[in-house]
């Protein structure tokens, strides 16, 4: 498999995936999708750190009948999550899903609404291969309790090593050098209590639609 693609939902995420080849033209992006005056961003702290790369290697981490991109009841959620955030997983595109989701107070949370990973080729620049990894977005939504969520597009802003476990139905390879792209909700903060995030992205005939019940506590 040369190349592993994720298309999800961010937030809640991430997301559905799908795997295909990344040979796509570059996103177009409906301006209330980003925020004011942003095209594609990655964090200043390198690729490797960056919030895009760091879900990719997040939702590759378990195999697949713990992972949270398959999971059809939320009851994977709390996988592998990390100290400083809480990453939420779309679907591959296979209907509507809806988790349950128990996420710690503070913990801001991140999600995309269509995403990417794609294997570098020799010699490529990372800003052609980001280019290349980006798909086109007819529809990118997200709500919590019925309000709007901005996006914003970003990607990995070079190149990093992207790694799965044994199994994963995410990526399969080790140390693959790589780059992310993605439409992403986030990093953002869901007050205590019980709420429904809501996510919805399209690219062509793909669809990615996962409601999540969340309780903050």
């Amino acid at each position: 498999m040369r190349v592993a693609v994720l298309r999800g939902l961010t937030l809640v995420t991430a997301t559905a995936f799908a795997m295909t080849a990344c040979s796509n033209p570059s996103p177009s992006v409906p301006p209330s999708l980003s925020a004011p005056g942003s095209s594609a961003t990655a964090d200043a702290s390198g690729p490797a750190r960056s919030l895009p790369a760091r879900w990719w290697l997040w939702a590759a981490s378990t195999p697949a009948q713990s992972n949270p991109v398959t999971d059809t009841t939320g009851k994977w959620c709390s996988s592998m999550q990390p100290d400083d955030l809480w990453f939420l997983a779309g679907t591959f595109g296979q209907g509507t899903v809806t988790r349950h989701c128990a996420i710690p107070a503070g913990r801001k949370v991140y999600l995309p609404v269509l995403n990417q990973v794609c294997q570098m080729s020799a010699n490529e620049p990372s800003v052609s291969g980001a280019a290349r990894c980006s798909v086109p977005v007819d529809e990118a939504l997200a709500t919590l309790d019925g309000k709007s969520l901005p996006t914003r597009e970003a990607t990995s802003g070079g190149v990093f090593s992207m790694t799965s476990v044994p199994g994963s139905p995410v990526f399969d390879g080790v140390d693959k050098p790589s780059v992310a792209w993605g439409i992403w909700i986030g990093p953002v903060t869901i007050p205590n209590g019980t709420h429904v995030l809501h996510v919805r992205g399209r690219s062509g005939s793909f669809t990615v639609d996962v409601t999540y019940d969340v309780t903050v506590s």
